[in-house]
């Protein structure tokens, strides 16, 4: 009886575990961050290179022969679970393995981790001293820093990223007031969500007009083709199926605002851990030069064929980035100007005013734009994306 009792309570205990996975973002985050620190303040410190975690693609192999090792987390992986990023300065910084480049004189391993489930799965390995630095999207970033994840931003990722909403081809739906309490999906806790309700606000509707459905934009794409689905909002890799008519666009961020207000684009950031900034802060700083040091080459027009060619390494056609229509000298900017902590703060105020955060962010205690400013410095880029400062 006994016996049976402890096979029924390990049964129970198994049961919960596996639960938790399905919580509220932040309180996944809260509990795994508080759980991880106390289990790191009685054990020894782990070896460097041992830090995988599960769940993850890692894309550069840490070789045994390293004295140590840099992790950076990324929100997404290529088509069909491809080793490669597409869209963004991050995907050409490892596309073209310039941080491999940079620390391997120095025996440093670069560790990148590519994480299907996208910004939360990289929020979770940041609250359990997974990863050293990370890029993320806006919403991301923001649920981390709400929760008090102790992070800076380093650099900007990107901004102008632009969002669609999409029915099928032949569909009865033309607008968004046809699809009010319609199957819209949306992959929840990411940028998509963030822009998605700031674009909605501006037509005048809500998120709960509609019968939101979460699931990642892979599923998503899926869903929307095979009809299980009335609407969905995509990036970039929607534009394939529109391009073949698959689907059509009712509404998107690169429409004017009917309210006169900005677009409601979203943005990127590069964020360093406080504990790998205040240790190896001239480590950050080499980061963060190759990261404006191919900014600068993305940024160039000459050089769009092969910056495109690149991110299609993760299964992207060419056709989806030039139908996005980049200004890649404003998208690529990894200024922490004025007009991108604006942003920033923008994207925090709309979290909170939607409820997709608690509580307020301090957006200007947020930014260490020492490590930028040195780079352009450095590089001789001060006058470099000079328009995005304006």
């Amino acid at each position: 009886m006994n016996s049976q009792k402890a096979a029924t309570t390990t049964r129970g205990a198994t049961s919960c575990r596996a639960s938790v996975q399905y919580l509220v973002v932040t309180l996944v985050l809260v509990a795994f961050g508080c759980v991880f620190a106390c289990r790191r303040g009685s054990e020894p410190k782990e070896d460097p290179l041992n830090r995988d975690a599960a769940g993850q693609v890692h894309v550069s192999a840490v070789q045994g022969t390293a004295k140590a090792v840099i992790r950076i987390g990324y929100p997404g992986v290529g088509i069909g679970g491809r080793p490669y990023i597409g869209g963004n300065i991050a995907a050409a910084v490892h596309g073209k393995r310039a941080l491999e480049s940079e620390f391997e004189r120095d025996g440093i391993a670069i560790d990148w981790s590519l994480n299907k489930g996208a910004g939360p799965a990289v929020n979770e390995l940041i609250a359990g001293r997974q990863l050293d630095l990370a890029y993320l999207g806006d919403l991301a970033a923001i649920i981390g820093r709400s929760i008090g994840l102790d992070t800076k931003i380093v650099a900007a990722g990107g901004r102008g990223g632009n969002l669609y909403l999409v029915v099928r081809h032949n569909s009865s739906f033309h607008s968004l007031n046809d699809l009010r309490g319609k199957r819209v999906v949306v992959f929840k806790g990411t940028a998509l969500q963030l822009q998605a309700v700031r674009i909605l606000e501006q037509r005048g509707y809500a998120e709960s007009d509609f019968k939101t459905i979460t699931m990642d934009q892979a599923t998503g794409i899926a869903a929307i083709l095979g009809g299980d689905v009335d609407a969905l909002w995509a990036q970039f890799p929607i534009l394939e199926y529109v391009e073949k008519g698959d689907v059509r666009v009712v509404a998107s961020s690169r429409e004017p605002a009917p309210d006169k207000t900005p677009s409601a684009t979203a943005f990127g950031v590069l964020l360093a851990t406080g504990e790998f900034e205040r240790q190896h802060a001239d480590w950050v700083q080499r980061v963060v030069s190759v990261f404006v040091k191919e900014s600068d080459w993305g940024s160039e027009d000459k050089h769009r064929d092969e910056l495109y060619n690149l991110w299609s390494r993760a299964g992207y056609p060419k056709v989806v980035f030039e139908k996005d229509g980049h200004d890649l000298s404003r998208r690529l900017s990894p200024l922490l100007d004025a007009q991108f902590i604006g942003e920033v703060k923008t994207g925090a105020d709309a979290a909170l005013k939607f409820g997709l955060i608690r509580k307020a962010i301090d957006v200007p205690g947020w930014f260490e734009s020492k490590y930028i400013e040195h780079a352009l410095k450095d590089l001789k880029l001060e006058q470099r994306w000079f328009g995005s400062r304006e």
